[in-house]
């Protein structure tokens, strides 16, 4: 912890050391920055800072707020990237209550790159003085609502060209019959380099709402009975309003992620003057955000009961140009035809490592071809074994194939009742084709007094 806390630079003269790596090197001087082990005054430094950061960010249990407080160093008369950096990076605001302050700070920061100041170089005059507009000190109740009463939770989107942002407030009922609406929590996002609409902007920020909902909702021991999403957005709930694959792919993504955690009836339209997260999206300067009651509270007709709420109709802006442009387009109907030139019995005598494996793959292909066509009566139709009679077409439609493609010209003639001719290699065996197309060997064989002649084939 004493390495974490930084001496002020009047004092680091007293925590000076000499070094050098060997006898014979120079003697080197060094300062000790930060709080060091092993001196009186340490364990008190170190006490007292923790106590002025509890002071500073932390609860105030006398008066039951929190506080929030920012201050620029006095060695930052003149910021830097740098220091702008580690200012912002200090303010502890876990919730975002001050979050259309610090939207500034980022805005500010990330204009900082987009201009390629460097780390340690003096802020343009521009953004100096903007800069050097601090938040200095806010006060807020810790107490949403009374113990042991029910609330409702509101949340509201909003986004800017710069930011975007998500805020949730509770209302709940007092013993009088008043509604009190306080804010819990807060979000805020710069806008991302690469240029988005702004609909699509207010739907990231309708994207971040449930987030913080979720983390808002299992955190509470209050007892929640309803919850409200407003956002200002018409197109935006016109997208929540239909099934998600209708659009493209950055809203159908989005849209499908919200409507899991808050379903399309819970979606309000609001005005964009009554919209509180409108104030974290285009941020508030900080002299202006203690007083601001629309941050704070929400809008005034929360504050009242729901017969007196405004009527905001949402309509269906079906024909603006955004809402076209993220439709997703129909598939077209095209159908897709693969020729291949090699047949499909090419392929299987190619493939098949064994004549039986062969055989069977043929003779289940064949008997589906004919059970599909019904061609004729198929023994045993419902049995899944092979027959032997299925074996057998299978072999004669496999020694068939061979035949045509390796003696073609042979085969045509004998289709045909035309003979040989004399250089084919086939002429001395005589060949003809049998009743199923095969062709066989020919020759004196038939004349053998067997019961059945053998022609091989």
């Amino acid at each position: 912890m004493f390495r974490g806390i930084m001496v002020s630079d009047s004092d680091t003269k007293f925590q000076r050391i000499v070094w050098r790596e060997d006898a014979g090197s120079p003697v080197e001087h060094y300062r000790l920055l930060t709080v060091t082990y092993g001196l009186a005054a340490s364990p008190f430094l170190a006490a007292r800072v923790l106590k002025q950061l509890a002071e500073d960010h932390k609860w105030s249990p006398d008066t039951d707020e929190f506080q929030i407080a920012t201050k620029l160093p006095e060695s930052c008369s003149e910021p830097t990237k740098r220091s702008m950096l580690s200012t912002t990076a200090k303010i502890f605001d876990p919730l975002g209550l001050v979050s259309p302050s610090v939207v500034l700070f980022k805005i500010l920061l990330q204009e900082t790159w987009c201009q390629g100041v460097d780390w340690d170089t003096k802020l343009p005059p521009t953004l100096s003085d903007h800069w050097k507009k601090i938040l200095s000190n806010v006060r807020i109740p810790r107490q949403i609502a009374p113990a042991g009463v029910s609330i409702e939770i509101h949340g509201f989107a909003d986004a800017s060209s710069s930011a975007y942002a998500a805020a949730v407030y509770s209302r709940s009922k007092l013993s009088d019959d008043s509604f009190v609406v306080n804010l819990i929590a807060a979000k805020t996002r710069v806008a991302p380099l690469k240029r988005l609409s702004i609909p699509r902007l207010e739907l990231s920020a309708a994207h971040l709402l449930p987030k913080l909902v979720t983390s808002i909702t299992t955190s509470l021991t209050l007892k929640i009975a309803n919850m409200y999403c407003w956002s200002d957005s018409e197109i935006v709930l016109h997208w929540l309003s239909s099934p998600p694959r209708r659009w493209t792919l950055f809203v159908c993504n989005r849209t499908a992620d919200i409507l899991d955690v808050c379903p399309h009836q819970h979606w309000h339209h609001v005005r964009s003057a009554d919209n509180p997260a409108d104030c974290a999206s285009r941020g508030v300067l900080p002299t202006e955000l203690a007083r601001h009651s629309l941050w704070w509270h929400g809008p005034s007709w929360l504050s009242s009961p729901r017969s007196q709420w405004p009527t905001f109709g949402n309509t269906t802006p079906s024909n603006d140009s955004h809402v076209i442009i993220e439709q997703r387009k129909p598939p077209s109907d095209i159908v897709l035809c693969a020729q291949d030139d090699q047949p499909a019995l090419d392929k299987l005598i190619t493939k098949s490592s064994t004549w039986i494996r062969l055989l069977r793959v043929v003779a289940y292909c064949q008997r589906f071809i004919r059970r599909c066509r019904r061609s004729e009566a198929e023994p045993n139709p419902l049995t899944n074994a092979l027959s032997a009679r299925d074996l057998k077409l299978a072999t004669n439609a496999i020694v068939r194939y061979c035949q045509v493609n390796t003696f073609r010209e042979e085969v045509c003639q004998l289709k045909m009742g035309q003979p040989l001719k004399a250089k084919s290699r086939l002429l001395r065996f005589t060949p003809f084709l049998d009743e199923v197309g095969v062709l066989r060997v020919g020759g004196r064989i038939k004349n053998a007094f067997l019961p059945d002649s053998v022609h091989p084939c």
